[in-house]
């Protein structure tokens, strides 16, 4: 952080946690985890490095460090072996150039393990001969690169049948793409109804909504360990074949949505379809009506 501006992340700080006493001030000279500005200035600093250092590597290297990097995760997808240990050599030695180091590497291609250095890897990975390839998390989904499947799996947790604990376990869910939706909206739609009713956040479920919650949970729990292929196209179709993005919408008084399916061709003929993203929400409580 340049000294004018490290006033800004300044911190008070009693020695031994001796609160009754005078603390001492301090300001931090590089930027902090957490802070709302770090994220912002990790990608700066990455962007500027390509922009001084990126003339002497590959546009698709420079390219991934302003497309594939989220604030310190990168995620790429490659054609093959070959074409990932080049992009692991060329993206590692350009951030090197600005003080960045590549770690936490991962990959579902024990060749492409093999060529990067095993203090970069990540700490599941161990034996490349007999070991099985370990549980990851890109982006908070948990990605098995043994099989190269995204997984589903929740943790449902033990919460009283009230309005609150109806909303913590619903918060508790995550599927950023949807694969699940269809299963989450019922409990979505479970707690808007609790909330029009008017229902009071610690107050017990009625008979009728205690069922739907029971339901609804059992469902869940019979999702345990869903999979996902990651590779979106069929792995045995060589090349670039034909591709089609296929976008369905459907909406109700209770609940809308929509899913993007991809579509894949050769020599005319369908090779697969693979859902690519799904979202869906709870209508309105108030919806508008055009005239």
């Amino acid at each position: 952080v340049d000294p004018c501006d490290r006033g800004a992340l300044r911190f008070l700080w009693w020695e031994n946690y001796e609160f009754f006493g005078e603390p001492t001030e301090f300001q931090w000279t590089s930027h902090p985890s957490g802070a709302t500005s770090s994220s912002f200035c990790a990608t700066f600093a990455l962007r500027k490095t390509v922009e001084e250092f990126g003339s002497d590597y590959a546009i698709s290297t420079c390219s991934a460090i302003d497309n594939n990097l989220y604030v310190d995760d990168c995620l790429k997808s490659l054609p093959d072996s070959v074409t990932a240990k080049c992009f692991v050599n060329e993206i590692s030695a350009l951030l090197s150039k600005g003080g960045f180091r590549m770690r936490n590497c991962s990959s579902n291609d024990r060749g492409v393990l093999s060529a990067i250095d095993p203090t970069e890897l990540t700490s599941g990975v161990r034996n490349l001969t007999t070991d099985p390839l370990p549980m990851e998390r890109a982006l908070g989904v948990q990605w098995d690169t043994e099989s190269d499947t995204l997984v589903i799996a929740f943790n449902l947790p033990t919460k009283p049948p009230t309005r609150r604990g109806v909303l913590s376990c619903i918060s508790s869910l995550y599927d950023p793409l949807g694969f699940v939706s269809p299963w989450l909206i019922p409990g979505k739609c479970l707690l808007q109804s609790l909330c029009k009713g008017g229902l009071g956040w610690d107050e017990p479920l009625n008979d009728a909504d205690r069922t739907r919650w029971d339901n609804w949970l059992s469902n869940l729990r019979s999702l345990h360990n869903l999979r996902f292929p990651r590779c979106i196209k069929p792995r045995e179709v060589s090349g670039i074949p034909h591709a089609e993005l296929h976008v369905f919408c459907d909406a109700s008084e209770t609940a809308y949505s929509v899913m993007a399916y991809a579509r894949f061709l050769v020599d005319a003929e369908v090779s697969g379809c693979s859902l690519v993203f799904s979202k869906a929400r709870v209508a309105h409580l108030n919806p508008f009506r055009y005239q």
